[in-house]
Formats: C-alpha cells, sequence, structure tokens
C-alpha cells in the first residue's frame, strides 16, 4: 500500500487558503447587512453596518424600477469611492476619495470613453480639468482654483480636433521661474495668451506680493507691453523657501459711445493667478 506524502510546500499552501477562508468569512460575520425596499416591493438599497453601527465595504443603491443607480464603498462610515451608472448598466461617473480631502472625479461618454476628469474639494473643482470628445480626442482643459470658498475658472485651453492648441479660443499663460532665487532682487517672465478682441484695447499688469524687511509686504506692479516686455521682479529677504504670488491685471478699454459725437472710455478687468514655492539660497 503507497502511503500518501504530503510536501512541506503543499502544506503551507493549505494553511494560507485555510487562514484566508477564516479571516474572510469572520469579515463577512462581522459586518450587518441592511435592505430596504421600495412600497412597490422592488430593492432600494444593500447596505453593511460594522460592529460601531456605521457603514462599511461596497453599499448598492437602486432605482424604484430595480435598476442599479449607484455603489458607494465606505470605510468606517466615510465614503472613500462612488460608482454611478446609465440606466442600461454602463458606467456614467465614479468619484474617489484621494490624499487631503482631494477627490478625483471622471465622467463617461456611453461608449465607455471619458468626458471629463479633474479634482474636486467637496463641489469645488480645482486645478486642471480635460474635457474630451465622443471619440476620446481632447476637447478642453481648464484650470480652476478655489477663490474664497467660491470655484474660480483661471486658464482656459482649447485644442482642435487634431489635437493641436487653438490659441484664438484660449486664454492661458505660461510662467517662468527659477526653483532657486537669491537674496535680493530677482526676475521672472510671463507669456500671455488670451482670446483677441477686435473692438478693445488691452493691458497687462503683473502684480506681485513682495515681501521685504521687517515682514512689510508690497504689491508690486510691472507694466506688460505685447508679451515683449514681459518681466516682473521677486524681491527675496532671507533664505530658505519662499511662495511666490502672482496677479494678472488683463484689462481691456472699450469705446462707448454717449452722443451724437461723443465717446467716453470704459474698461473690464480680468484677472488670472499664480503660485509658485521656491527656495532662497544664502
Amino acid at each position: 500500500m503507497r502511503k500518501a506524502i504530503t510536501t512541506t510546500t503543499g502544506l503551507t499552501i493549505k494553511i494560507v487558503i485555510m487562514l484566508i477562508l477564516f479571516f474572510t468569512s469572520c469579515k463577512e460575520s462581522s459586518l450587518e447587512e441592511l435592505k430596504t425596499y421600495y412600497q412597490n416591493g422592488n430593492i432600494k438599497s444593500i447596505e453593511y453596518l460594522n460592529k460601531k453601527g456605521k457603514k462599511e465595504t461596497a453599499s448598492r443603491y437602486y432605482t424604484e424600477d430595480g435598476i442599479l443607480s449607484h455603489i458607494t464603498t465606505f470605510k468606517n462610515g466615510t465614503p472613500i469611492k462612488v460608482l454611478h451608472f446609465y440606466s442600461d448598466g454602463k458606467l456614467h461617473y465614479s468619484s474617489e476619495l484621494m490624499q487631503n480631502d482631494t477627490i478625483k472625479a471622471l465622467s463617461y461618454f456611453k461608449n465607455g470613453k471619458i468626458k471629463t476628469v479633474g479634482n474636486l474639494i467637496d463641489t469645488i473643482k480645482i486645478g486642471w480639468w480635460k474635457e474630451y470628445r465622443y471619440d476620446g480626442t481632447i476637447g478642453a482643459a481648464y484650470e480652476y482654483l478655489n477663490n474664497n470658498g467660491k470655484q474660480y475658472l483661471n486658464q482656459l485651453k482649447v485644442y482642435t480636433k487634431n489635437g493641436t492648441l487653438n490659441e484664438n479660443e484660449s486664454s492661458f499663460f505660461t510662467l517662468s521661474l527659477p526653483d532657486t532665487l537669491q537674496i535680493g532682487k530677482n526676475a521672472g517672465s510671463i507669456k500671455y495668451y488670451s482670446i483677441p478682441n477686435k473692438n478693445s484695447e488691452r493691458y497687462l499688469y503683473i502684480i506681485i506680493d513682495n515681501e521685504y524687511e521687517g515682514g512689510i509686504i508690497k504689491k508690486d506692479t510691472f507694466f506688460i507691453t505685447n508679451n515683449e516686455n514681459n518681466r516682473f521682479g521677486i524681491y527675496a529677504y532671507k533664505p530658505g523657501l519662499l511662495k511666490v504670488k502672482g496677479t494678472i491685471l488683463d484689462r481691456e478699454l472699450y469705446e462707448k459711445k454717449v452722443g451724437k459725437d461723443s465717446y467716453e472710455l470704459e474698461f473690464k478687468d480680468g484677472y488670472k493667478y499664480f503660485e509658485k514655492e521656491v527656495y532662497v539660497k544664502d
């Protein structure tokens, strides 16, 4: 009679599988399943509660017609991921909690391609968002800022169908500023792109919040001429990290007719903002 031979490797694998099954079973048994129903008898939601009574793992929510509406994944009561679906079951929208309370949000076309992608803090869009066409090509990019609790559109880039940047329909800037500055006077530059307007004259100013000795902050203003004289000054009075904060004032002047032969000037101001952290060497 042959004796069964059990190798050490085979025994180890069996033990690992048994442990996985054991802990999985314990995890599932530690959650309480909670179901709710519509008046017509269809399932409304399936949720799971941990021992503290807080929602845990993936909860499913349905429409009154029995169609899956969305799935929300919880961790100790906090929603960390949400998936919304079209009525045909295809993914419509997703959001996931990332670091520093930032939410990564994506929306999708019915063909499965991404429609928009970007980050949120609460319900406010922040940073660069990308918008795509139905065929998957990029259509536009938007930079949003959180301006005192309000969503602010700071820059806009529009792309043609072949993926090239359409500068005539865009409004953005490129910042040139060294990563390392010296104590004293330093220089940076801006290249500014804006949607042309034949009925106005445009004047650009860069306003820098410069900090001087004694902690005194001054708003130094620099006039920009046709993207040629586009330099601005940064003052650094002590070594270490320095956050350079700047404002671009885009002022458009219009002629407004107020009488038969008389005109007056009106202006419209637009603002763009930038920040960059640099190092000041001793």
